[in-house]
């Protein structure tokens, strides 16, 4: 029975785990972060802008830290470059989740940099009122001065 258990869960392994990692969201298309960095021509359609939207939202959820890292860093310049042009607030629970459990100092104030650039007052509202009980004198500061250019 104990050598049939293995075989079993590598089959379920297969069957779920696999098929999502194999996945891309839209296929044979490169992304939408790299089109705009090898194009950089600025004249997309509304279109594009909402699918690198949901691009951008959809990489939030990645597995690994590094990929974290970096769609923290694309929302944070999407959205002071172009963020009139972007729907970014989709992504703003999974910021307020990271500013308040983020694994790292580091990814914390990188969240709370995305929820600034993405100036959403459902945002700020939550912040403002967990500003108090903050913990770290860094993030606590950081997140006043956030709050303190969105409210002036």
């Amino acid at each position: 029975m104990r050598h049939v258990k293995l075989p079993l869960y590598l089959l379920a392994f297969s069957i779920f785990a696999l098929p999502a990692a194999a996945q891309s969201l839209v296929p044979d298309v490169e992304p939408y972060v790299n089109q705009y960095i090898t194009e950089a021509t600025g004249d997309y359609s509304p279109q594009w802008w909402n699918a690198l939207s949901s691009e951008l939202v959809l990489a939030l959820t990645s597995s690994t830290v590094q990929d974290e890292q970096v769609a923290l860093q694309n929302i944070i310049f999407f959205a002071e470059m172009h963020g009139k042009r972007l729907n970014l607030k989709p992504a703003v629970p999974h910021l307020l989740s990271l500013y308040r459990d983020g694994a790292t100092e580091g990814t914390r104030i990188m969240a709370l940099a995305a929820l600034s650039a993405i100036g959403s007052h459902t945002a700020m509202s939550e912040l403002r009122e967990e500003v108090a009980y903050e913990a770290s004198p860094r993030v606590k500061k950081l997140t006043v001065a956030a709050l303190a250019e969105y409210y002036r």
